[in-house]
């Protein structure tokens, strides 16, 4: 299967069918994959930057360890919380 995320990095399991794929490009993106027709999401872009370091979810939300640009030049260690009802 394809996916439409750069640099996949994380994989986590929505259901018996979708997974939501993290990745990053310049920005950290997410996509659902519906494992059973290959169809994606589009990506969606998440204010992060730098490499996806894990990520892992609880109940309802989606946790990304990754980095939270603070300014052009500094990037500080992140732990991001989404809500996956808005991402999926």
């Amino acid at each position: 299967m394809i996916t439409p995320v750069g640099r996949p990095q994380g994989l986590v399991r929505l259901d018996e069918r979708r997974v939501l794929i993290v990745g990053a490009d310049r920005h950290v993106l997410v996509a659902v994959l519906d494992t059973a027709t290959g169809q994606a999401t589009p990506p969606t872009p998440v204010n992060l930057t730098g490499r996806v370091c894990g990520a892992a979810r609880l109940g309802g939300a989606l946790f990304i360890l990754a980095g939270a640009p603070v300014d052009h030049a500094t990037v500080v260690p992140v732990i991001a919380r989404l809500d996956l009802s808005s991402l999926a």
